[in-house]
């Protein structure tokens, strides 16, 4: 869908959920100033049981100018009805009918065609979107500040003050929006009520500590997702607390605030893990959050209660998992197979065309950022599905040849580099190179048959996790050296040595 294959309808209602929150207002802004700006007739509402007060919301609608009404019954008519960060006809949203009907939302399809969606689960705000759908236009959103810094605002709330980012669209937006910091931290400093302050209260005398697996657990009175993080936040740093999960029910399934202060569990893979085939998660190393349907969740485990829930995973997360430390642990070639690469074109991206020494670069990736201290001499290997490992150049001479065959890479997502001291950020595919394995060089390798947590030679103090149907291998000529092959590259990227 985009943006422009709308505005040949000329009355356009804009429609946010009920008792909308930051992300919803800031979406449906930026959609009403789009169409007011092709000469629309536009309309931005809301229904609900009641009208907003809540002070964030009413400071946020005073500061950028939001023409946002309050409609129970009086809809009046329309060409085309957009609903934003919800879906027609959902539970959350009033059904007020309409002769065309476009949904632009974050939020899992609730099963309801319409003319014209905009629907991705795995993003972290309604805002996200919006701010793509600008993108695909060809439009800086900075060049309206109101606009910038009210989608700057949505996905902040949404995402917890940036801790569960789940996308890195998410992260893209965030680096790319220009916004007001004035008004931010005015609104930011506007976000706890007396009454959540209660809840927040009650929560932290009713939580349960599972000494075993060093794990807080506490459920929290419905209440707006920065609650949950505030909550959170607050129990890691207990010194016995080495994780902790703070959950609320809401009317379609339930909110996770996750955090972890172990590098041995990631807060994001914890939340991903959780939410498996019932919802969505992510975040960062320290701090994530997650969803999980109702409907999903009631198909697959009945009617267990969210406690007993929670815990029986990290129990299994926690009991199934062994951890190596290359270049300290070694491994045994025992019941192994020896292969080598195969000589298919991959790609390769030399730091020395960005930096000259010990410059902090970021890696953006559809897996997560990855933080790197580079300099002229390190080199970033880009796979075919688009995963990045960076090595040496004196690594890279040893084991590649360059060639002139094009290499093939495949991902939702094309991964960027930003330099962290310049600023500057650049599209790594435009500098990929091609070269192909030399052959030479040897492992050993084995399917895993449990989960397996690897802190690697290039980052100690990030784990990678490999499950049941990946493989392990390890050096030839190194065997302290290992690493994850994911299962579905391992065919074709690796053949049984001669």
């Amino acid at each position: 869908m985009k943006l422009s294959e709308l505005t040949k309808y000329q009355n356009i209602t804009i429609q946010c959920h009920d008792n909308p929150d930051p992300d919803a207002i800031a979406s449906g802004f930026a959609l009403y100033r789009y169409f007011s700006s092709h000469r629309c007739n536009v309309r931005l509402i809301y229904s609900g049981r009641y009208k907003i007060t809540k002070v964030n919301l009413t400071m946020m609608i005073e500061m950028f100018r939001i023409p946002i009404e309050y409609c129970v019954s009086d809809f009046g008519t329309c060409d085309l009805l957009i609903t934003t960060d919800c879906q027609y006809r959902s539970g959350n949203v009033r059904f007020f009918p309409a002769p065309t009907v476009a949904v632009i939302d974050h939020h899992q399809f609730c099963g309801i065609d319409v003319d014209y969606s905009y629907i991705q689960s795995n993003v972290g705000s309604c805002c996200t979107l919006v701010w793509q759908l600008f993108r695909n236009e060809g439009i800086d959103i900075n060049k309206d500040p109101l606009c910038a810094t009210a989608l700057y605002y949505g996905l902040y709330c949404d995402t917890n003050q940036f801790s569960e980012l789940y996308h890195p669209l998410d992260r893209d937006m965030r680096d790319a929006l220009a916004f007001d910091q004035a008004a931010l931290v005015r609104l930011s400093n506007s976000n706890l009520s007396l009454s959540e302050l209660s809840i927040a209260a009650q929560a932290m005398n009713d939580f349960t500590f599972d000494s075993d697996l060093r794990l807080a657990l506490v459920q929290v009175q419905p209440c707006d997702p920065n609650i949950l993080g505030l909550i959170s936040d607050f129990l890691i740093q207990v010194d016995r607390v080495d994780i902790c999960i703070a959950f609320n029910e809401t009317y379609t399934g339930y909110k996770l605030s996750i955090r972890s202060c172990i590098k041995e569990t990631k807060a994001s893979e914890l939340a991903e893990y959780i939410t498996e085939d019932v919802g969505y998660g992510g975040g960062h190393k320290n701090k994530a959050g997650g969803f999980i349907s109702k409907d999903e969740y009631s198909a697959q485990y009945g009617q267990m209660r969210m406690m007993q829930f929670l815990r029986s995973k990290l129990m299994k997360y926690s009991g199934e998992c062994t951890i190596l430390r290359a270049g300290i642990d070694k491994m045994s070639t025992e019941n192994t197979k020896r292969y080598r690469k195969k000589r298919i074109p991959i790609g390769v991206v030399f730091c020395k065309d960005f930096v000259t020494n010990n410059t902090p670069l970021l890696v953006r990736t559809l897996e997560g950022d990855i933080d790197i201290n580079a300099n002229a001499e390190t080199c970033i290997m880009v796979g075919i599905q688009g995963e990045i490992t960076p090595i040496s150049y004196a690594k890279f001479k040893e084991t590649y040849d360059m060639c002139n065959a094009k290499s093939h890479v495949s991902s939702e997502y094309r991964p960027t580099i930003k330099n962290l001291r310049s600023g500057e950020s650049f599209d790594l595919v435009q500098h990929i190179r091609s070269c192909v394995s030399k052959g030479t060089e040897y492992v050993y390798v084995k399917p895993i048959s449990n989960s397996v947590k690897i802190f690697t030679l290039w980052d100690a103090n990030n784990y990678v996790r490999g499950v049941e149907g990946d493989y392990i291998a390890v050096r030839e000529n190194d065997l302290s050296d290992f690493y994850i092959i994911e299962k579905n590259l391992f065919a074709r990227t690796y053949e049984l040595a001669e």
